[in-house]
């Protein structure tokens, strides 16, 4: 009985002082911070094709009085180059195939989004049974299910998690999901979220020569992304259980470090504006459509932005203040920094180019990439504030915003912080070789050859036994920290068991 009381007054010390802990992680945020974003993922294909190859492609079906119109179009949209899912002559030769066989090339490349998915875990150190809730966002393929749920399964994420795949928000996606995801920490402050953005914008090109059907082949690309969304206590939790795990290690790792402090959402829809975008449906597939009031929209949305911003107590005029902005093409962009600044050069003379440069360094390297833009431009954006110098421990306030159909426009609120690491070159946003995260299961009882190994998830098959290089002796968050950052190097791992039991296996692998 005795016993019994001491180990339960243990029991309680213990749980007061990680209580404590836990508040005290939580009050390091400040208050108006209701959701933490990490530093999101892009994956693309080396399928790259520029504007003059565009041209080439698209010689044989434009007439010849046509091509000039088509090589001031595509001036005028600055994209230098863009990343297709396929090659530029298979792109062309699928034009006038069936939406069957397009929908086929959607499903075909959503090993992007799940490779975007497992880049996210690993960039915020986080195992797969660790989400709460998964949110998929894709205009650009017709699926039932939606490949959300195949994403899931090839995860490994818990089958109770909350999963909702979007499809109807089209280029806003990338803000409306963080919109939602927002909306969804701040009801279960406890729970990470999952957001995965993918598109395929190249099975729309249909080899049609109209003047939107051409601007929209000389803009968009294919790209895949993902980031994670930390409610409050989730965060506080996840950096208290690494920092402990971190302590227990020789050489500390390095923590996981936040992109975003996410502290306000809003949503504007344009009034009279559903028939300025929108799609077609043919036996050829989507055919996005838009017309020339899509480009005078800043005039209405810019007024919702300022006073959006007044709300939280955001001057538009800090110097401070940077935009990472999906709006569709540089026309767009021109407007809205006339409209709320009242100069209209966007070029890198320009005296507000700097709030925007994120944004137009992702147009021109990879043309509008629709709901992907935003985690794009956000990883830019945070790896340009480390190459100005700005402390890791410094933000700097930002707005993210997404105008799609509707017409509506998605903006998101919060303090971005620098990447951490201080070389991160442009080249990094897209990595051709792309470092895979690892699956760390639960270790399994028995011989060497029965414990799962730590390893690249995209490889099919497991080691063999002789294959391991390491075997870490414990399944604590220690040994499963200490074999994700082994694996991460390359080394083969096997976690093991540390119960007495299975002595005899560490003094074999002594």
């Amino acid at each position: 009985s005795s016993s019994s009381s001491s180990s339960s007054c243990s029991s309680c010390s213990n749980g007061d002082v990680k209580e404590k802990e836990q508040q005290q992680c939580t009050q390091a945020l400040p208050d108006a911070t209701s959701s933490i974003v990490f530093l999101p993922t892009l994956v693309t294909r080396d399928h790259i094709i520029d504007q003059a190859g565009l041209l080439q492609m698209m010689q044989t079906a434009l007439p010849p009085q046509e091509i000039v119109a088509m090589e001031q179009i595509m001036h005028n949209t600055q994209v230098a180059k863009r990343h297709l899912s396929r090659s530029p002559a298979r792109v062309a030769a699928d034009a006038h195939q069936s939406a069957q066989v397009k929908n086929l090339e959607y499903q075909a490349n959503a090993s992007m989004a799940l490779s975007a998915a497992r880049q996210a875990l690993q960039e915020g150190q986080v195992l797969p049974d660790q989400v709460d809730c998964l949110l998929f966002v894709s205009c650009t393929g017709i699926n039932m299910p939606s490949l959300g749920t195949w994403v899931a399964h090839e995860l490994g994420l818990r089958n109770t998690i909350n999963h909702l795949s979007v499809a109807q928000w089209g280029c806003a996606g990338g803000a409306a999901c963080l919109t939602w995801a927002d909306h969804y920490c701040r009801s279960h402050p406890e729970k990470v979220v999952l957001v995965v953005n993918y598109e395929v914008c190249s099975t729309m090109y249909h080899g049609e020569t109209d003047r939107g059907s051409s601007v929209c082949a000389s803009l968009f690309g294919d790209a895949a992304g993902s980031t994670l969304v930390m409610g409050r206590q989730a965060y506080a939790l996840h950096m208290q259980r690494l920092s402990r795990a971190a302590f227990s290690l020789a050489t500390a790792p390095r923590l996981p470090h936040p992109a975003f402090h996410l502290q306000a959402t809003s949503e504007v829809l344009i009034p009279n504006s559903r028939g300025w975008m929108y799609y077609d449906t043919t036996a050829q597939g989507l055919h996005f459509r838009l017309t020339k009031a899509v480009g005078e929209s800043m005039p209405a949305l810019v007024p919702h932005v300022r006073e959006f911003l007044q709300q939280h107590n955001v001057d538009h005029l800090d110097k401070d203040l940077i935009f990472v902005i999906h709006t569709g093409g540089p026309k767009i962009l021109r407007h809205f920094i006339k409209h709320l600044y009242g100069d209209d050069d966007i070029s890198p003379q320009g005296q507000h180019y700097y709030r925007i440069e994120a944004s137009m360094q992702v147009l021109q390297a990879f043309g509008n990439i629709a709901g992907v833009t935003i985690c794009a431009g956000m990883r830019l954006a945070s790896q340009l504030l480390r190459r100005r110098g700005l402390a890791p421990d410094r933000s700097v306030p930002c707005l993210t915003i997404a105008c799609g159909p509707g017409m509506s426009a998605h903006m998101s609120l919060g303090r971005l912080f620098p990447a951490q690491d201080p070389d991160l070159a442009w080249a990094s946003l897209v990595p051709r070789s792309s470092p895979r995260p690892h699956s760390i299961p639960s270790p399994m009882p028995g011989s060497l050859s029965a414990c799962p190994a730590v390893q690249h998830m995209l490889q099919p098959p497991r080691c063999s036994e002789d294959a391991y290089e390491v075997a870490v002796v414990g399944a604590s968050t220690t040994g499963l920290l200490l074999a994700s950052l082994l694996s991460k190097y390359g080394v083969r791992v096997a976690l093991l068991d540390s119960r007495p039991q299975h002595a005899q296996h560490q003094h074999q692998l002594r």
